[in-house]
């Protein structure tokens, strides 16, 4: 009887917390919870997408023991529009933690909006990882140049 109860607690536990955070990139862009920092870059909008895409797989992707953290894009050529989007996946679905979004304003510059679930110092990571103003993960290499550890 125990085990019963603690696995519909811990069934419980887990529904409440997927159930807080959005479950698609559109959902994500329309949720008040989640945060949002816009930008203009001085690049391609396919060039800072196609960059934003590796760093995200390279960086942000793992896998755990009963879920994996997704990187996943979309463009839309015809648009000239791209999206990212970086989730959680498990056995209760998709809980988006943070995504970007591209658009042309012309040949050379892009709007970049980021959506963070967690807000704070993860807009200036995924801004610096997606712009190249940053070549390591979460900018660790780069801010250790910056403050001058040569280790």
């Amino acid at each position: 009887m125990k085990k019963y109860i603690l696995g519909l607690i811990s069934v419980g536990l887990t529904l409440l917390f997927t159930g807080c955070t959005a479950s698609s990139f559109n959902e994500m862009t329309k949720d008040g919870r989640y945060e949002q920092r816009k930008y203009v870059v001085d690049q391609n909008y396919q060039v800072v997408y196609k960059r934003a895409l590796d760093m995200s797989k390279e960086c942000h992707e793992q896998g755990m023991i009963t879920a994996a953290q997704i990187a996943d894009g979309q463009i839309y050529t015809e648009l000239k529009k791209a999206e990212i989007s970086l989730y959680l996946m498990g056995g209760l679905g998709r809980s988006m933690y943070h995504g970007a979004q591209f658009e042309a304003i012309d040949d050379t510059h892009t709007n970049m909006t980021i959506y963070s679930r967690f807000g704070g110092q993860w807009f200036d990571i995924l801004k610096r990882e997606y712009t190249g103003e940053c070549k390591s993960c979460f900018c660790g290499e780069d801010n250790k140049q910056l403050s001058g550890d040569k280790k």
